[in-house]
């Protein structure tokens, strides 16, 4: 106990037969808790949600 979300996003895989079968990305739903923002929180989330993205050769 004692621990807080304090950010959070939605990463969605989705397969594609088209683009060579290359799945797409979808990146949404990002929240950052008021009293945390502007501490880079949001953004090291989706900095991570690409890097996911670009993983799933995205």
């Amino acid at each position: 106990m004692g621990q807080q979300l304090i950010a959070t996003c939605t990463l969605v895989i989705i397969p594609n037969p088209t683009r060579a079968g290359m799945p797409n990305a979808l990146i949404e739903n990002v929240i950052t808790h008021p009293g945390q923002r502007n501490a880079g929180h949001g953004k090291a989330i989706l900095t991570k949600a690409v890097e996911l993205a670009c993983a799933a050769n995205c």
